[in-house]
């Protein structure tokens, strides 16, 4: 499946790494119970990104099939009022391309996106989500964290993720998982003034499911 292995052993039990896109698709690796996409931001975006306030980023929360993402995600950006240029560009020809490859994993012609702008201890507690599998990625801000519960369920081998990697995590629902070691959470930001752009993506099968 063309992993990446961590020679430092600076990740959690059950994560690789990929360099390219398309190979998001290890998540299926019967090993893995995470897939991260080793990658920077571009700098002007990263630059521009940063001086935006909270009012210009795009916000919101939809169910929408694949093929829809896009000009979903431009709608999203002309509301936050996110100037026009070549980095609000990349920006949405981004989250389209990571949401293709997303459906196409987990083979879902629905999406549930969210977009959210987070300023608050949302999400703190190390958990695993009840779905199948979830794409995040934070824009903005501090990254995802995640860790390793151990026998005695304390969280350790704790990582960062840097600022725009996308990261497609498996979920308690996914098919034949034994109960996940692997963790998550938001990191806490509210007493350091920090501001996130997260990226949800979820599969979904019948959108008046998702609620």
């Amino acid at each position: 499946m063309n992993l990446v292995l961590d020679q430092k052993n600076t990740l959690p039990f059950g994560v690789a790494l990929v360099t390219e896109v398309e190979r998001l698709n290890a998540i299926k690796d019967k090993f893995c119970d995470a897939i991260i996409l080793q990658r920077d931001l571009p700098e002007n975006v990263k630059s521009w990104i940063n001086t935006l306030g909270i009012k210009n980023l795009p916000s919101g929360r939809v169910t929408l099939k694949r093929e829809d993402v896009s000009s979903a995600v431009q709608q999203l950006c002309e509301i936050a009022e996110m100037p026009v240029g070549s980095e609000r560009a990349w920006f949405e020809a981004d989250i389209s391309t990571l949401a293709a490859h997303f459906s196409k994993i987990l083979n879902s012609k629905y999406i549930r996106l969210r977009l959210e702008v987070v300023t608050t201890d949302a999400c703190r507690k190390f958990h695993v989500d009840a779905l199948q599998a979830r794409l995040i990625c934070t824009y903005t801000g501090l990254g995802t964290q995640i860790g390793n519960l151990n026998e005695n369920g304390e969280v350790v081998s704790v990582k960062q993720l840097e600022t725009g990697v996308p990261m497609i995590l498996r979920g308690t629902l996914w098919p034949r998982n034994a109960k996940a070691k692997l963790v998550h959470r938001s990191p806490p930001i509210e007493k350091l003034g920090e501001e996130r752009l997260l990226l949800v993506l979820d599969a979904v099968d019948d959108p008046e499911d998702a609620l």
